[in-house]
């Protein structure tokens, strides 16, 4: 004889929040579209000029095209030393690994 066991659902607020957090997509590709979504910004925002003018140097500031040739060799030339030296990221990634030591036991 079987038994068919019924998954039991939270009610109330907190079921809501599992619910929601149930659909929000893997966080690797919430990043990667996120910055697709930026490049693409980018690249459409880089075509219009605001006629903005920086008040301390007084030069008009410009949108950069994430998207063209030098600004991808760029970003991908200074990736390493971007995140090396980008000060809350070692404690984002202390904080990741004990998540994921947290979540594995």
């Amino acid at each position: 004889m079987q038994q068919s066991q019924s998954k039991q659902q939270v009610g109330g607020i907190l079921g809501f929040i599992e619910r929601i957090g149930n659909k929000i997509p893997d966080i690797t590709i919430l990043f990667i579209s996120a910055f697709l979504l930026v490049c693409v910004v980018s690249a459409v925002l880089a075509q219009i000029h605001f006629n903005y003018v920086h008040p301390a140097t007084g030069k008009p500031i410009e949108i950069t095209n994430m998207l063209s040739g030098k600004a991808l060799v760029d970003l991908m030339s200074k990736m390493v030393t971007n995140y090396a030296n980008f000060p809350p990221l070692s404690m984002v990634i202390v904080a990741t690994l004990g998540i994921g030591i947290a979540d594995g036991s």
